[in-house]
């Protein structure tokens, strides 16, 4: 705005003493608040021929009287808003099939109490940068989607929202976005996600901005100020982003199962000379491993077996329930004896139907590093379906909950039928 005075009289001579500011200073750490008057008028004292004359003060369209009119007009309103994230690099760690949290700060950073709207985008790929507590991250790759992405308010974690109500000018708010991790993720996969705040109108924060075009001094015009965050959002465009990330971190557990045929109703074993292949048919002798193992090295991460469910497809086999002989199998002769042949040192463990083989750091109830249990059908096997329950052969002991597989710990679980 400019402000014109008007001289009474050419030739005069003036001392020219400027009004002082009507409205509110803007101070060292806040901004003036929109529709904030500012009124000012100049006052001029002169004189003429030596001889002092009224003072004039100055008015918008020029005035030569001492009656005074200020020259006005209103703070306009700057909008200007930042996110940023607290998360720290490379990422907030997560496990697949868990609900994780990240965390992010919207501050109004414009002069006026506005609405913003909140929304996430998660769906990125390809090298993506990150800005970790402000500061830029090394681009990594961003290898998958979380899901199911929703926002809240940390002063009320439990309501979903979607946008800020009243944020004055000058605070901040800290918001949680949380979301689902896919089942699936292996470790140190990369998941980003990008929080943008857009600002409204108090009270409609459906509603978009318009920026005014021209700028007129008794409305409070609107002027977009904001920068760039991430690629979500533009310099001047009402918008701001953050972008932050999951870091996946969890156990890699492999499991593995082979059928050895261990015999044959009518070659026998592989023992004699030439060695014997057994074939798979009706009569044999088949030997089961499952081989359970932790192929991981994240040792923050704690794996827990629960439960191995095998369902025996019962109307072709027979479950053995002892195996250390096969004895109880009619039909069979060339295969009764054969348990304790390849289960040598095992005759003391007839009656048993599973062998269990521990190999891994020393655990009291398998005798050391490595080390073999025998257990038992009952509890163990309800046909068809066989149920080992690891929290059992598992127990808690030094250094280990129950279940637990730490990474280079494996299991082996064997047992037998016999083809019908």
């Amino acid at each position: 705005m400019t402000v014109r005075t008007s001289l009474a009289r050419l030739g005069a001579t003036a001392l020219l003493a400027l009004g002082a500011l009507a409205g509110t200073a803007q101070a060292a750490s806040t901004l003036t608040p929109a529709g904030t008057p500012i009124d000012n008028a100049a006052k001029l004292d002169y004189s003429v021929g030596g001889i002092g004359q009224d003072q004039i003060c100055s008015s918008p369209s020029g005035n030569s009287t001492k009656t005074c009119t200020f020259t006005s007009f209103k703070v306009d309103n700057k909008i200007n808003l930042n996110v940023t994230t607290t998360d720290t690099t490379p990422g907030v760690s997560a496990i697949p099939g868990s609900t994780s949290t990240l965390t992010f700060v919207l501050t109004n950073e414009g002069n006026e109490t506005q609405d913003f709207a909140l929304s996430t985008t998660s769906n990125l790929s390809g090298p993506v940068g990150y800005m970790f507590n402000g500061t830029s991250a090394t681009t990594v790759a961003d290898a998958f989607d979380p899901t199911n992405c929703k926002i809240y308010d940390n002063a009320a974690p439990t309501t979903e929202i979607t946008s800020i109500a009243g944020l004055t000018a000058g605070t901040s708010v800290t918001l949680k976005v949380a979301c689902s991790i896919p089942p699936g993720q292996v470790n140190d996969e990369i998941g980003a996600v990008t929080l943008v705040a857009t600002a409204r109108e108090v009270g409609k924060p459906l509603v978009a901005l318009i920026e005014s075009t021209t700028n007129s001094p008794t409305v409070v015009d609107i002027v977009f100020a904001d920068g760039s965050g991430t690629s979500e959002d533009g310099p001047r465009d009402a918008k701001h982003s953050a972008r932050s990330a999951f870091k996946v971190s969890t156990a890699a557990i492999r499991v593995t199962k082979t059928a050895e045929t261990i015999c044959d109703p009518v070659g026998g074993d592989k023992s004699g000379t030439p060695p014997y292949a057994p074939k798979s048919i009706p009569g044999s002798y088949i030997q089961y491993t499952v081989l359970i193992e932790r192929v991981d090295t994240n040792t923050s991460r704690s794996a827990t077996l629960t439960n191995l469910k095998d369902t025996l497809a019962t109307a072709n086999v027979t479950f053995d329930s002892d195996f250390i002989t096969g004895a109880n199998v009619a039909g069979s002769p060339a295969c009764a004896a054969v348990g304790a042949a390849v289960n040598p040192g095992a005759a003391t463990s007839t009656g048993k139907s599973f062998k269990v083989i521990w190999s891994g750091a020393a655990r009291a109830s398998f005798g050391g590093m490595t080390g073999t249990q025998y257990l038992t059908a009952s509890g163990n096997y309800t046909a068809p379906d066989i149920n080992v329950n690891w929290n059992s052969v598992l127990p808690v002991e030094p250094g280990y909950a129950a279940g637990e597989l730490k990474p280079g710990d494996k299991l082996q679980l064997i047992y037998n039928v016999f083809i019908k």
